[in-house]
């Protein structure tokens, strides 16, 4: 019999490095990025109706399903959506382009076709999914087909190799929700985490590459906490305006959250100008009073998810 850990391991999309299929294409990429995104990242606020609107039913009907713990709903999709706006404004800050339409679609979606929360067998469920909402906003068959096909992780070829990275990297990000083991942020492995973890093919230096990403990851860690407390509040049980209240969180701590930050410009933003607060780390004797609090937490929510489901026959 699997342990509690063990299946709520498996309510997540286990994060990973890029498979090797497409790791020569991503690096060939970053290499090579001379040209900006030609859809600038000023229009996610635009985006924001779309997501609320088109995006955030599928996971509404999954919350009153079999998804009432909402471990893959609504916030969770919002804040990888934050978490790969602010990674695709780097690579952008960076010179890599960056199609930021399909990103925010794909991360959007990529869990609109789940059936319940146990290992995600529903990629392709979702890939489907995706390339009919690609296919309304007016993106053509073959290319709509291509690129719903970065929210499955099959080791192939995929021809969007960092949109792929940035969705994989804003979900990966997400997984501290979950209890994955001893240690720091809930066992979260940073060294898996594909953003930035190929510095040596970026156009500045490893320092401040590792730099900014410590912050973001110490920053996620903060708002998935306070996030998680929230996520039955009133305020996030409809779509309407649920990105504004989520967006409240953060402004109310800009001090604390100067990347996060980032997702709030609507105009340009001066990256050189970012400065971070210090890094405050849990020492291991805290870790280790912690984690059966943690694992306490854990069975409960498995206890939620193992209740069945009944829809109503009305």
């Amino acid at each position: 019999m699997i342990s509690a850990v063990e299946s709520l391991k498996n309510l997540c999309w286990h994060y990973c490095p890029l498979p090797s299929s497409i790791t020569g294409k991503f690096q060939d990429v970053l290499i090579s990025a001379k040209a900006k995104s030609t859809n600038s990242f000023h229009s996610f606020h635009q985006f924001i109706p779309e997501c609320e609107n088109e995006i955030f039913p599928y996971y509404e009907r999954h919350e009153k399903g079999f998804d009432r713990s909402r471990s893959h709903g609504r916030m969770h999709i919002a804040r990888s959506l934050i978490f790969c706006e602010v990674m695709g404004r780097y690579y952008h800050f960076l010179g890599i382009p960056v199609n930021f339409n399909l990103m925010r679609r794909a991360i959007g979606l990529h869990d609109a076709g789940r059936q319940g929360n146990t290992e995600d067998v529903w990629e392709k469920d979702s890939a489907k999914i995706l390339k009919k909402h690609l296919l309304k906003k007016g993106t053509g068959s073959f290319v709509a087909s291509k690129q719903a096909d970065i929210v499955v992780k099959d080791g192939s070829q995929k021809e969007y190799p960092i949109e792929y990275a940035l969705v994989q990297s804003g979900d990966c990000l997400d997984i501290m929700r979950v209890l994955m083991g001893l240690g720091e942020k809930n066992g979260f492995r940073k060294e898996l985490l594909t953003f930035l973890n190929h510095s040596h093919a970026f156009p500045i230096n490893k320092a401040k590459c590792h730099s900014f990403r410590d912050q973001l990851i110490e920053e996620v860690w903060d708002f998935v906490q306070i996030t998680e407390k929230k996520k039955f509040a009133p305020e996030f049980s409809k779509n309407e305006n649920f990105m504004h209240h989520l967006f409240q969180v953060i402004e109310n701590n800009r001090k604390k959250h100067p990347v996060l930050s980032i997702a709030l410009a609507k105009d340009s933003y001066d990256f050189a100008s970012l400065s971070f607060p210090s890094i405050k780390k849990q020492n291991f004797f805290m870790r280790v009073i912690f984690f059966p609090f943690n694992v306490i937490r854990a069975i409960l929510i498995l206890i939620i998810q193992l209740v069945p489901y009944r829809p109503s026959m009305r």
